[in-house]
């Protein structure tokens, strides 16, 4: 006869893994779709980083394509009047080639600030993106009004030919700069 004994092994319990898996695909899914539609929303708002704004010159290659659509618009009737072309951007101000008025007393330097900041972390950021240019600046610092500024440089310049290439090829990075004008002490 057969012993009282059980001889039943241990089970693992019994799981019900089916309707929890689908539910989890699902939910990362929905998960998934909420991300996505979130950072594709974030790109089309944000402008670009590297958008060209109008500060460069057109290339003549852009100028020659341009020319041969005239000319076969000229051949074909007219159905709508031709689009202007967008304004090309003014030319940065440049300073007076003849050199400075006659009235300025000897000694004056010339110098081109690209950018003053409150913090000499980004001033020397600046100065750095500079160097990548390939210009030479300074870091000045002056306090105005119990507010300590850190003004980033170029110069200085005694020659205005010199310091109008500078200008127009900061204009062509994309920087703007302003003529500062230093009087010798007296």
């Amino acid at each position: 006869m057969p012993s009282a004994r059980s001889t039943d092994t241990p089970r693992a319990p019994n799981r019900s893994n089916g309707g929890g898996s689908i539910v989890s695909f699902s939910a990362g899914v929905a998960v998934g779709l909420v991300v996505a539609a979130a950072v594709a929303a974030y790109l089309t708002i944000t402008p670009p980083p590297f958008q060209d704004r109008g500060l460069r010159k057109p290339e003549p290659a852009v100028a020659k394509k341009a020319a041969p659509e005239e000319a076969t618009s000229a051949q074909q009737p007219a159905a709508a009047p031709p689009v202007p072309a967008a304004a090309a951007p003014p030319p940065p101000q440049l300073a007076d080639p003849q050199g400075p008025p006659l009235a300025e007393p000897p000694g004056t330097t010339y110098f081109l600030q690209v950018a003053a900041y409150r913090s000499v972390d980004e001033a020397d950021q600046m100065r750095a993106r500079l160097a990548i240019l390939g210009f030479e600046a300074a870091v000045s610092q002056i306090k105005r009004d119990n507010t300590v500024f850190h003004r980033v440089r170029l110069g200085p310049f005694s020659d205005f030919e010199v310091l109008n290439r500078t200008k127009v090829s900061l204009a062509e990075n994309g920087l703007e700069s302003t003529l500062v004008r230093v009087l010798p002490a007296q």
